[in-house]
């Protein structure tokens, strides 16, 4: 009788996704705690990887937002290091920033229209996450515009 095969076991990767427009508003206090209970929930879920969409404060500094993110994670033991948003704010309505946040390494990251090149479309965010094994997988972090008006919708 031939032995049996090796069991393959591989660790899921959860990739959560989360638009976070009104979820982090205001400043000082009120905001960490907003971060706060966003990170414990991305940490309950056991995230790998975090898409964000709508990354902003009310002054529509992304980075801040991010980079408060990625204290707060590491304070709860739950680090994911790689951090970015798309490179501009710059869509019609202000806020049409994407990020990531991730455990593993991220690399080849470009932003993908927007402004210029689609007018009522918000950058994509296009970057690749090199899981472990050497596993490559692109992402397209993208925000689509609301349909309420006639011409986003066409």
């Amino acid at each position: 009788m031939p032995p049996a095969p090796a069991s393959h076991h591989a660790q899921p990767l959860r990739v959560v996704t989360y638009n976070i427009h009104k979820g982090v508003q205001g400043f000082g206090p009120v905001r960490r705690l907003e971060i706060h209970n966003l990170a414990l929930a991305i940490e309950m879920l056991d995230a790998d990887m975090v898409c964000l969409q709508e990354v902003r404060d009310m002054s529509h500094r992304h980075q801040y937002v991010l980079e408060e993110f990625a204290q707060v994670l590491e304070e709860l033991a739950y680090p994911l290091p790689y951090i970015g948003p798309t490179s501009l704010l710059g869509a019609l309505d202000g806020i049409d920033a994407v990020a990531y946040l991730s455990r593993y390494p991220v690399s080849e990251v470009s932003d993908l229209g927007g402004v210029d090149d689609w007018p009522i479309m918000r950058k994509v965010q296009r970057y690749k996450v090199t899981f472990p094994g050497n596993v490559d997988v692109w992402f397209y972090g993208c925000h689509i515009i609301s349909s309420a008006d006639p011409d986003y919708a066409e």
